[in-house]
């Protein structure tokens, strides 16, 4: 996973956010559950 910033993070909330407005989405990733940390 390549490192994000806070806007980067606060940029992709913004849309994800927007997009769910709208229909329902779902975000997914190919980590491995033992790296789930990472997301904190």
């Amino acid at each position: 996973m390549l490192p994000a910033g806070e806007d980067a993070a606060e940029a992709f909330y913004r849309i994800t956010d927007a997009a769910y407005e709208r229909r329902s989405i779902a975000v997914t990733s190919n980590i491995h559950p033992s790296k789930a940390h990472m997301f904190r």
